[in-house]
């Protein structure tokens, strides 16, 4: 009894297949090659992609630097940019030794602040000056005309104040907005000594409210007096206003111009950084104690009293000729022989053609 049809089939195809011939190699090499992806896909199974960079390393792969670098960069620049501006205006780079030419006025003028505003720290300090400037002008011709009864009722108080607020703040809050903020008190030459310390503070306590208060209330009183009276002053009495106003006009001129000239310069007495000879420095030494002692006295006849503008004429010069020697020292101190030869060649002190 033989196998099955199907079983004697399969068993004759086996017979038969081992019975064929085999393919030639080229053959069995294509079929093997056709049959490697096939089976290689097959036992890989689905193959993983490799990982994507991410944002920050494609840019560092591609030499981009990251937001948080270019924002550190930026904010760092701005801030280099804001220094450099503000040493340039406060002249603070490192300058050369002053040469015979440089302080004979060839060299360039001091640096100006840059364009725009001031910075934040100068205007603070501008706004220090303008209120001492304030209060101590107020103490020195508000205060006695309040003693007066009336006093601050009369408009001269008033125009004498705002005439000395306009002098002194075209030079001292003006300069710190353009320059920066004065030399510390320390560093003044009037504070070097306690000579200089009493020639100072006698000054400004005592010969300042001697020249300002006394003749002011006296005027007022008078004034009072007048109105009281009903007595109208005689028209002669006008020529003091007329000559106090030419004294103060010309005092703020000769201030003005000089505080120009001396730009960064207009300071306490300390030595500046370059000898200033342009200007009213080419006609007196020291035109700003001259402006003061014109401001002074025209202050003095606009309170309609020769005497008192003969008196502050006389301890202004005693004064500032002292302060005069002592700016002296530290200008010849700075200079040496080319601030020796601009005294020679300009023996005037004080007011040009004049004293």
């Amino acid at each position: 009894m033989g196998p099955p049809p199907a079983a004697q089939l399969s068993s004759g195809s086996a017979a038969a297949r081992r019975c064929a011939p085999l393919p030639p190699a080229s053959q069995r090499r294509a079929r093997r090659a056709r049959r490697a992806p096939r089976a290689a896909a097959e036992g890989a199974g689905p193959q993983e992609q490799p990982p994507q960079p991410r944002e920050p390393e494609k840019k560092a792969a591609s030499g981009e630097p990251l937001w948080f670098v270019q924002r550190f960069e930026e904010r760092r620049r701005a801030e280099e940019e804001q220094r450099r501006r503000r040493a340039e205006a406060a002249g603070a780079e490192v300058a050369p030794p002053a040469t015979a030419a440089a302080v004979a006025g060839d060299a360039a003028p001091p640096a100006q602040r840059p364009s725009g505003a001031a910075p934040p720290e100068w205007r603070r300090a501008a706004a220090r000056q303008a209120a001492q400037l304030a209060a101590g002008l107020a103490a020195l011709i508000l205060l006695p005309a309040a003693m007066v009864p009336l006093g601050l009722s009369s408009p001269r108080p008033w125009l004498l104040f705002a005439a000395y607020f306009a002098f002194f703040a075209r030079g001292s809050v003006r300069r710190v907005l353009l320059h920066g903020p004065l030399a510390r008190p320390s560093a003044d030459a009037q504070r070097a000594t306690p000579r200089a310390r009493a020639a100072l503070a006698a000054f400004a306590l005592l010969a300042m409210p001697l020249i300002h208060w006394l003749p002011l209330q006296r005027c007022l009183w008078r004034a009072a007096a007048a109105a009281a009276s009903a007595d109208v002053p005689s028209g002669g009495l006008a020529l003091y206003d007329l000559v106090g106003a030419a004294l103060v006009a010309s005092a703020a001129k000769l201030n003005w111009a000089a505080a120009d000239a001396l730009g960064a310069g207009y300071d306490r007495v300390v030595a500046p950084k370059q000898l200033v000879t342009t200007g009213p420095y080419a006609l007196v030494q020291h035109p700003i104690y001259g402006s003061y002692m014109l401001l002074f006295a025209g202050y003095c006849f606009l309170c309609h009293s020769a005497p008192f503008a003969l008196l502050s004429a006389w301890i202004c010069r005693a004064y500032f000729k002292a302060r005069a020697r002592l700016e002296a020292g530290v200008l010849s101190q700075a200079f040496g022989e080319t601030y020796e030869g601009y005294a020679a060649r300009t023996p005037k002190q004080f007011v040009p053609w004049v004293a």
